[in-house]
């Protein structure tokens, strides 16, 4: 049985929630995506559902037949499980549990006997469960990050004591289930005690994911928890997430960080539908470990460090944080709320999390409840730092009954607290066995008559025709089947490969159980991401593929795949763009393309006017990775750059930009390459060294800095880099009473101009064997010194912005 984090790594694309396929028109194209063609979707029970490719070897048999049984022992399972949950009605209740989350981050500071009632008795009841955690309950020095703990555990249990002092005020008992610390994190999770005499709380689990300094040291992190409660599983996670305001991406990192470090291994009970049933289906080691994902609601809590967007200026959001108004405003700019709304591909876009009517939670002068504006102390953007958000598989089993802060003074955060009604599961055994027997006995009733497997196919091949740049295409392949026994279906691999389909071909599912009479509909999809672009422009990749699909016993079945990549103008090198003549363009020295989306923006009349240009760069803090299908108004505008015809009139002006952005990451080298950041970086340690005098990073781009970084481009890179540079300037400067900054301006070159290969996109010509990785590895170690690089680069570039404003 495999975890939702192993399945990840090995297929992103799977059904819908409902079950049925992505909302692709068939032989065309769309930007949609599902949850889990994103990547980032689970539907209930894809624990022990993700039929992966077999370890055991195929049994022979007689005709040159062959047979996986490790693969049919899968399949069966998926189809009982399936239709067990089609049931579930008649052997589940859902009743409801009150769930309490605290976060408080203490900033170092001991407590003092402050009184903990305005934080947590805002519950309405008597709650299930409390989990209550904390973030720097001791300084995050050198000493208490690497050498020792000893001060972290001291702390924790005089916190423990405080809580548990305020507990005994209650009328219910708690019993801790269980507490962990990290560093200056601590999580404690209580549990009512009626629910520890009646047996309900099992399989409790703790561990740690350590995302500090070099992704290792726990200064930064997560403490986790996860039981059983009766038929449910419950995970709860405690973490505290990169700081500064500008760092967004640190903060998403670290959030697929912690899901890819925690792992709760043995053999935990995750599969609720096989639950005491006598089968072979009922428990089993989970490959990989369980996940955070792998649970039926998981509660997100801490200071997780997400700011208000560096589009909105300190002093304004001062101003706007003291008024009902101003902090409407102001959550339409928070970086949690913008990341969230990108979709279920981006940090923490399956969560949920309750409406805020509280005022920020950071920061305050230390016992006051006063925002720090001391001139003497270090401004930082009033920002709800400090969140609970909850996931579950089940939309409408966790529903917000309060969502608060409380107002005390020990720290520069306020503690936040969610009581949340939870609905637990609870299977009525006997009923839950007569209904697994009728359906195992339907598969029982068809194995009996011994007859052999026999499918047909609705096609023979799949052309795809054109398929364009970051636009998924999709066609249905159908199988019925047409025997009298038993047909399980799986696409395999060809001989001598490890991996059933290319890189850019998914099939949704990749396989199936009919029995005699029933139908099956396969979603064959091809999307071309910036790799693959790279390796079809280059002559490495053709689109063209042979799906094999396995009547487990019986004949394999042959269906060619065919497409023609129609956006040559993506993937193709800079030079060879910047080359083409007859434009205005070659004269510059750049892609034509630029310039056509550049001149379209200016033409419209953007630059005009102070709103027009802000409204080109909406509160979007980071860009949308490279591997998901672009919106329907981009994907036009790179249509229209492939064919060379005009934008149509209802293209509207932030498209443009998105298209720019689509554009300059497509190219298989950046614009800037990290060797040019390199040079920079190694003059600016010289002169530190040497104490000389002159401009840093932050000078104007005259600078000796600027002369070595422009030395270090090609003629190419050269033009395209200041081209880019001069329109955003033009923004800049035109929409700089708007309140646009430079700041995000840099941020949007960075993104555009200099930015990795992704380790997990392989190296060139490698479409054949390589496999996508889903989101929650961009957090590598290679990566956190690309975010060196890149800060440094997004310096030079405000520079380069905000020159002659």
């Amino acid at each position: 049985m495999k975890s939702f984090r192993a399945w990840r790594q090995e297929s992103q694309w799977q059904l819908d929630e409902d079950g049925s396929e992505c909302d692709v028109p068939e032989g065309g194209s769309s930007g949609h995506v599902s949850r889990e063609a994103a990547g980032g979707g689970m539907r209930r029970g894809d624990t022990l559902r993700s039929i992966t490719m077999p370890t055991s070897d195929d049994r022979e048999l007689s005709g040159g037949r062959v047979v996986n049984e490790e693969a049919i022992y899968n399949m069966r399972k998926r189809w009982i499980s399936d239709r067990l949950m089609e049931r579930e009605g008649n052997f589940c209740r859902y009743p409801s549990v009150t769930v309490f989350c605290g976060t408080y981050n203490v900033a170092g500071k001991k407590s003092e006997g402050e009184d903990l009632g305005p934080w947590l008795k805002q519950c309405t009841g008597e709650p299930d469960i409390y989990a209550l955690g904390f973030q720097e309950i001791v300084d995050l020095n050198a000493v208490n990050v690497a050498v020792s703990d000893s001060k972290s555990q001291q702390r924790a249990a005089i916190w423990r004591q405080e809580l548990e002092n305020f507990l005994s005020t209650k009328r219910s008992r708690y019993n801790l289930v269980e507490h962990r610390s990290l560093v200056g994190i601590v999580l404690f999770v209580y549990v009512r005690e009626n629910h520890i005499q009646d047996g309900a709380v099992k399989d409790v689990q703790a561990t740690t994911a350590r995302v500090g300094m070099m992704g290792v040291m726990g200064n930064k992190g997560a403490v986790v928890v996860r039981l059983s409660l009766y038929d449910s599983t419950l995970c709860f996670v405690c973490a505290h997430m990169a700081a500064k305001r500008a760092n967004v991406q640190g903060r998403n990192a670290d959030f697929w960080s912690i899901l890819n470090k925690t792992a709760f291994v043995g053999d935990p009970e995750t599969a609720w539908e096989f639950r005491d049933l006598p089968c072979e289906f009922s428990r089993g080691r989970v490959e990989g470990g369980v996940g955070i994902l792998d649970h039926d609601v998981v509660f997100w809590l801490g200071d997780l460090n997400y700011r208000v967007s560096e589009t909105v200026h300190l002093d304004e959001v001062f101003r706007r944080c003291r008024s009902k108004e101003g902090k409407v405003f102001l959550q339409a700019h928070d970086q949690l709320n913008l990341e969230r709304a990108r979709g279920p591909r981006a940090a923490f876009g399956e969560f949920e999390e309750a409406p805020i009517t509280f005022p920020p939670t950071y920061k305050y002068q230390p016992g006051t409840q006063l925002y720090e504006e001391r001139p003497d102390k270090k401004r930082r953007a009033p920002a709800w730092c400090d969140r609970v958000l909850w996931r579950t598989r089940d939309v409408g089993h966790v529903t917000s009954v309060r969502y608060a802060r409380g107002d005390l003074v020990l720290s520069d955060h306020k503690p936040v607290c969610a009581e949340l009604s939870v609905k637990i599961r609870l299977i009525e055994r006997a009923e839950h066995r007569r209904n697994f027997e009728d359906i195992t006995g339907q598969i029982r009733r068809v194995e009996s008559q011994g007859s052999a497997p026999e499918i047909t196919l609705g096609s023979s091949a799949i052309d795809l025709g054109d398929v364009y740049y970051r636009t998924m295409a999709s066609m249905v392949l159908r199988v019925a089947n047409v025997g009298q026994g038993l047909a399980f279906l799986r696409f395999t691999s060809k001989l001598g490969e490890l991996v059933p389909f290319r890189r850019w071909l998914r099939v949704e599912p990749p396989f199936a159980l009919l029995t005699p009479g029933e139908r099956a509909e396969f979603r064959v999809s091809v999307f071309i991401d910036r790799l693959t672009a790279r390796d079809l422009c280059a002559g490495f990749e053709v689109l063209e593929e042979l799906l094999v699909l396995r009547l487990e016993g019986g004949a394999e079945h042959y269906v060619p795949v065919l497409g023609r990549y129609a956006s040559r103008a993506f993937g193709t090198p800079l030079e060879q763009l910047s080359a083409r003549h007859g434009s205005q363009a070659a004269r510059l020295g750049i892609p034509v393309e630029l310039w056509r989306l550049v001149d379209s923006v200016i033409g419209s009349g953007a630059l005009q006017t102070a709103e027009g240009a802000a409204e080109l760069f909406p509160p979007v803090e980071t860009a949308m990775p490279p591997d998901v299908p672009l919106d329907d108004q981009t994907a036009a505008v790179l249509r229209c750059l492939d064919a060379g015809s005009e934008f149509p009139p209802s293209i509207e002006r932030p498209a443009l930009v998105s298209a720019m952005l689509a554009f300059l990451s497509s190219l298989p080298e950046p614009v800037v390459p990290v060797a040019a950041v390199k040079a920079v970086e190694s003059e600016l340690a010289a002169h530190r060294v040497s104490g000389a005098s002159g401009q840093g990073a932050g000078g104007t781009a005259g600078g000796a800095w600027g002369e070595t970084f422009l030395r270090a481009l090609s003629p190419s890179q050269h033009n395209t880099f200041l081209y880019v540079a001069g329109f955003l300037r033009e923004v800049a400067r035109a929409g700089r009473s708007a309140g646009l900054r430079s700041g995000p301006l840099a941020s949007f070159a960075c993104d555009s101009l200099c930015f990795p290969d992704p380790p997990w996109l392989g190296s060139v010509g490698s479409s054949s064997s390589s496999t996508i990785v889903g989101a929650s590895d961009r957090s590598s170690d290679t990566s956190v010194t690309w975010q060196e690089h890149r800060e440094v680069f997004r310096v030079l570039l405000s520079s380069f912005v905000s020159a002659t404003r």
